[in-house]
């Protein structure tokens, strides 16, 4: 199947696709922010994917979710790991990668972005490449079944034990910069103790971790710290959150790339900043 009929076959069961420049993980357009809220039009797909220069991302969120795994030794333990009540989860659309594999679910819950042993899940506001793109070391993504066969879990944490945990941790946080006032009622978060997590933002400023940023639009662009970047592929948006169009890293602050560049999980980035600050 060619880009475009694929472009057309997502947008027929409600997901964005965007266009990405050959050679690299960069988006061929300004911004997909738009897209994250609205489909684009049959005009737009037309116009981006008759022509084949271009690769082709899915955006993950409204309800699709993608688990990504690279290490395929960590994979088959995972398979092994699953009762017969979840075997059959592996079975759902699948994407070979240049390194490993990516699973797709219809998820009833709102999945965050996430990254855990041998794993990264592609949730709300996240892009992941899918056939017949081709990597930038020249593998091209093959899929395995049709998306009508991506199956439908309730939760991540059915098949990440791991993730319920983090997810409770960010959305705690979350709330204790949505409504501090709630927040200070319930009290400190258990695993955090006391801290400020508008101060840690605050002080823990991009350019301490991004080099070479510059402005763009709306947007900031500058090198990687999570790879050896000579392009500038990292992107920092208006509203805070990055994505790194050359290793796929992405996350939705200051606060989540330095647990990325430290290996750190969400509870332990901020017990060591909340004791840095």
């Amino acid at each position: 199947m060619n880009t475009y009929n694929t472009a057309l076959q997502w947008h027929s069961i409600g997901i964005s696709v965007i266009p990405v420049l050959v050679g690299s993980k960069r988006p061929a357009i300004a911004s997909w922010e738009p897209y994250t809220s609205r489909l684009p039009t049959e005009t737009e797909l037309r116009a981006w994917f008759r022509d084949t220069r271009y690769n082709i991302a899915v955006l993950t969120g409204n309800g699709l979710v993608i688990i990504d795994w690279d290490d395929m030794w960590l994979y088959s333990r995972w398979l092994c790991s699953l009762d017969g009540a979840f075997a059959k989860v592996a079975q759902t659309f699948r994407v070979k990668t240049a390194r490993g594999l990516h699973l797709y679910y219809w998820c009833a819950e709102k999945a965050f972005n996430m990254h855990g042993n041998g794993w990264d899940v592609k949730g709300h506001h996240g892009c992941c490449m899918t056939p017949p793109s081709f990597h930038p070391s020249g593998a091209q993504y093959e899929a395995i079944g049709q998306p009508s066969n991506i199956l439908r879990i309730d939760s991540v944490n059915e098949l990440l034990p791991d993730y319920e945990q983090q997810r409770a941790i960010v959305e705690q946080a979350q709330q204790h910069v949505r409504d501090p006032l709630a927040a200070a009622m319930r009290g400190p978060m258990p695993m955090s103790g006391q801290f400020d997590l508008e101060k840690i933002k605050r002080e823990l400023l991009y350019e301490t971790m991004v080099k070479n940023l510059c402005r763009n639009g709306r947007s900031r662009r500058g090198t990687c710290p999570l790879h050896d970047d000579r392009v500038a592929s990292f992107v920092i948006y208006a509203d805070g959150h990055y994505h790194c169009f050359g290793c796929g890293a992405h996350g939705r602050d200051q606060i989540t790339l330095y647990g990325a560049i430290h290996r750190l999980d969400f509870g332990e980035t901020i017990r060591e900043l909340a004791g840095e600050m």
